[in-house]
């Protein structure tokens, strides 16, 4: 792309200051947890550098456009990460409790016989009568 001369002093603070709003805008549907500060924070400096590395007023709008798509894009990844990871989760807990179900208990061992008595010692028998 050719540069534009001065094409940053053709830029009105106003239509800064609208794109800056519809960046805040987009990542406060992407990012609805993080602080109103932080994410003007965030939406001030990537306004700023992509004005000061743009090369005409087209790349500046292409370049925000790209970094939006971008954001975007990021968030489907993670959105799709963090339901795989929750699949696998739930497979794993499903095994999990399939094979904790209670299980028969172990065939019990006969108990453990006691020893007979000896049986008493015999008494000499008494000669029979002839």
């Amino acid at each position: 792309m050719e540069p534009e001369p001065d094409w940053r002093l053709q830029i009105k603070p106003e239509a800064r200051k609208k794109v800056c709003e519809h960046v805040l805008r987009k990542l406060s549907e992407h990012y609805p947890r993080t602080s109103a500060e932080d994410l003007k924070n965030k939406t001030l400096t990537f306004e700023k550098q992509v004005f000061q590395r743009a090369v005409s007023r087209q790349d500046y709008l292409q370049r925000i456009a790209e970094g939006l798509s971008n954001v975007e894009v990021q968030v489907q990844n993670h959105i799709e990460a963090a339901k795989k990871a929750h699949a696998a989760a739930a497979a794993a807990a499903a095994a999990a409790s399939s094979s904790s179900q209670p299980r028969p208990p172990p065939p019990q061992a006969p108990p453990p016989q006691q020893p007979r008595p000896a049986p008493p010692p015999q008494q000499p028998r008494a000669p029979s009568p002839p």
